[in-house]
């Protein structure tokens, strides 16, 4: 990998930093078994909301 190249990759690695699945609160809260039901349902209904206006439930 060219030096330019190496420097693009690691600005790509720190804008998604932040966005790793596994640094998600609600999947660090479900690995800690910190999740409530109140919380599962609530995050399921927002999931869920996402997916009806992107056309991807009957």
């Amino acid at each position: 990998m060219t030096a330019a190249g190496a420097s693009i990759a690691a600005e790509v690695g720190r804008m998604t930093e932040e966005r790793r699945l596994l640094k998600h609160p609600f999947y660090q809260a479900w690995q800690c078994g910190d999740l409530t039901p109140d919380a599962i349902w609530s995050f399921l209904d927002r999931v869920y909301a996402h997916s009806v206006a992107a056309g991807g439930t009957e």
